[in-house]
């Protein structure tokens, strides 16, 4: 299986929600504040130790809050970041770091739980990996302006995901991919994500509020509106549906709603014109 680098416990606690290293702070603060002596009170030696360190209880637990300060500040990273995405070109301007970072978060979007194994030291052909419903994904991320991702590269991957174990294995890539590439992962548990396919995937996650940021001057006078029609729901999976124009095709330029889920769901229905 390939080498894959160590992460010490408060660098995998960073890449938690924040929350749970707070809660883990107090837990450890209470235990080591009244759980320790309390339980070392039949035993003088445990006993002497948890009074030895009941006032320095805090020093233990700290660790513990600036690791939970770092993981508040990742989230506010990847989130902003993600919302700064306009295309391919925004892609392809950012640093290999951020663009993990930006695909990371691209796939918790959609409701995997994601560990970055990425960065400077060898990963072993994974940046990161992906759990969900008890299922392994690999992913492999190369930010390249230009170069076209050759067959190589791919049949490597697809070698490193089957030594993972992993259910499937997704490579993106800012930008293409060559023939060769995209045929010999045809048929195999491989998906190739090129700059103009994550483009769009990150166009739909994007959040209703940074949409709305972007396109206010031009949705007021509807918003203004006394009454507007509410979404349908989703005619594939049931959920809720977001106005969306689309960009080419016969109905280029024409509002229709699109499921809130897309790219995983991508139901749609059409929006008669006039409608509010």
């Amino acid at each position: 299986m390939p080498t894959r680098r160590k992460k010490h416990l408060l660098h995998e606690i960073a890449g938690l929600p924040w929350w749970l290293g707070v809660v883990l702070a107090a837990v450890v603060y209470v235990a080591i504040r009244w759980g320790l002596p309390s339980a070392g009170e039949p035993n003088s030696i445990l006993r002497g130790i948890g009074e030895a360190l009941r006032e320095k209880a805090w020093l233990c637990a700290m660790p513990f809050v600036v690791a939970a300060g770092g993981a508040a500040i990742n989230a506010w990273h990847r989130r902003r970041l993600f919302a700064s995405q306009t295309g391919v070109e925004s892609l392809r301007a950012m640093t290999w770091q951020n663009f993990e970072r930006l695909v990371g978060e691209a796939y918790r979007r959609q409701g995997y739980s994601v560990e970055e194994v990425g960065g400077s030291a060898p990963d072993g052909g994974v940046d990161l990996v992906l759990h969900r419903d008890g299922g392994k994904v690999v992913v492999q991320c190369k930010r390249w302006k230009s170069a076209q991702v050759g067959v190589v590269l791919i049949r490597e991957f697809f070698g490193v995901t089957i030594a993972e174990e992993a259910e499937r294995g997704i490579f993106v890539t800012s930008g293409k991919f060559t023939p060769d590439a995209v045929e010999f992962a045809r048929g195999k548990p491989l998906e190739l994500v090129d700059g103009i396919r994550l483009a769009r995937l990150i166009e739909g996650l994007q959040s209703d509020s940074t949409l709305s940021a972007r396109t206010a001057s031009a949705m007021q006078p509807a918003l203004s509106r006394p009454a507007e029609t509410a979404s349908p729901a989703c005619p594939k999976c049931g959920g809720e549906m977001v106005r969306r124009l689309a960009k080419r095709g016969a109905n280029a330029g024409r509002e229709f709603w699109g499921c809130l889920r897309y790219p995983k769901c991508t139901g749609t229905c059409h929006i008669e014109p006039g409608a509010g």
